[in-house]
């Protein structure tokens, strides 16, 4: 990806409205299959880690993304997925999304940070 229109992708994620977040984090739920698991905690490191070896492993992948979102049972919910060339989400083989979502009770004070008072984060 051009280093202009992936900064102009990532700027538009992060200044998407909170409803825009909850739109796309709709849409990329209903596409991972299955029920998301529930965990105590996720971590910075535990995220960053899924995003690099998701990235490592699919060749379209240019850039991870996490969204977070309150969930009905308290806690949250986040999904991590990818972003190719074009700003599109990555698929697998399976034309499945490439990603993740689950339920976590607590984030740890790293993720929560950078999150901040974001919705969203973009891993480049």
């Amino acid at each position: 990806m051009r280093p202009q229109r992936l900064r102009e992708a990532v700027l538009e994620l992060l200044t998407t409205s909170g409803t825009e977040v909850r739109r796309l984090m709709t849409v990329v739920d209903a596409a991972i299959a299955g029920v998301p698991p529930r965990w105590q905690s996720m971590s910075y490191t535990e995220v960053i880690r899924f995003l690099v070896d998701g990235q490592a492993r699919l060749p379209d992948a240019r850039c991870g993304v996490v969204l977070r979102r309150g969930h009905r049972d308290g806690g949250f919910q986040l999904c991590l997925f990818f972003l190719d060339e074009q700003s599109e989400i990555v698929t697998d083989s399976e034309g499945q999304v490439a990603g993740m979502r689950c339920a976590v009770d607590e984030l740890d004070e790293e993720l929560a940070d950078t999150f901040g008072s974001y919705d969203v984060i973009v891993v480049v």
